[in-house]
């Protein structure tokens, strides 16, 4: 597949993506269930090897601009968003470059996304990749209903599940879109359905729709999507740091830098295999192989994690139930 495509709309700039990251933390508040974000994020990577830089230049730092971000099967809109950081490597045989980008805080957050398209997904059998494949799904509100999901994490204490962690494919109607979209209004109920061998529905497990009585937790989370570069980010509960990263563009782009760097050998001959590699100060000199990242077009992804569920009344588990 083709890289993704990144536009700056009102340059009518377009240049080749190798990732593209979205990030919005969010609190839920315990007695109204009422949705707060403060801050929101977006981030683009270029990494190319032996030419010279793509013409035109990103480089407006002072003004809200709208973007868009494109492939033959999906294309969405980042509007208002304010150039934070512009980070730019360049190793004698390889140009990499990281753009950070902030939503306006005071623009309306249901002006920050916006999508054009309908990609296509066929979930997996239940047979696909060994038997039996335990499906997940998850509902949210009325909007979204039965969304496949790729992995279920969890962490509990003596009071039930306090951390979850779920990871779907990044869909039109996506999660994102309905969180920004009820900032200030009830936080739509989740429901996750554990679909075990020999039953029919599988079980469910709910939170949120609850109102008006309190939550069982102060709620903190944040939806996060991921693409190409961006799927380096380490998952399970080793996400769990993001959720301190609001506000703090600094600590942001340096650890997307981490993550995007972690690249492959595109090695100059097309039939020798490409081997993990990084840049490190022992490999500055080396130009004999690049680090950029390959091509492009993978599935992206959508992560939704929350965090405080179960402070002030037990929750039930989710998973081996």
């Amino acid at each position: 597949m083709p890289y993704y495509k990144f536009k700056d709309v009102a340059n009518n700039l377009t240049i080749e993506n190798q990732g593209y990251w979205l990030f919005i933390p969010f609190n839920i508040g315990q007695l109204s269930s009422q949705i707060g974000i403060n801050n929101g994020y977006f981030a683009a990577y270029l990494s190319q090897s032996s030419r010279l830089p793509a013409p035109g230049k990103i480089d407006t730092f002072a003004a809200p601009r709208n973007y868009q971000i494109a492939d033959g099967d999906y294309k969405f809109d980042l509007n208002n968003a304010v150039l934070k950081y512009s980070m730019k490597f360049e190793y004698g045989n390889e140009l990499n470059q990281l753009l950070l980008f902030e939503f306006d805080i005071a623009t309306p957050k249901t002006s920050w996304f916006s999508e054009n398209a309908n990609p296509n997904f066929i979930p997996p059998p239940k047979t696909a990749n060994g038997s039996p494949l335990v499906q997940h799904k998850i509902s949210f509100g009325n909007n979204i209903q039965g969304r496949y999901v790729y992995s279920i994490s969890t962490m509990e204490n003596h009071m039930g599940t306090e951390n979850v962690l779920i990871v779907c494919p990044f869909l039109d109607n996506p999660l994102l879109k309905h969180i920004l979209s009820n900032v200030g209004g009830i936080m739509p109920q989740l429901t996750v359905n554990t679909q075990k061998e020999g039953q029919s529905g599988g079980a469910n497990w709910v939170y949120f729709g609850t109102h008006p009585q309190p939550l069982p937790g102060i709620v903190d989370g944040f939806v996060m999507a991921t693409q190409g570069a961006f799927h380096s980010i380490d998952l399970n509960m080793g996400i769990s740091n993001w959720i301190n990263y609001a506000g703090k563009t600094e600590m942001i782009v340096s650890e997307l830098s981490k993550i995007a760097h972690r690249g492959k050998i595109m090695s100059r001959k097309r039939d020798e295999v490409s081997k993990p590699f990084i840049r490190t100060v022992e490999t500055a000199d080396l130009t004999n192989v690049d680090s950029v990242y390959p091509e492009s077009g993978e599935r992206p992804k959508e992560i939704l994690y929350l965090t405080g569920l179960n402070t002030s009344n037990p929750v039930p588990p989710i998973l081996f139930t």
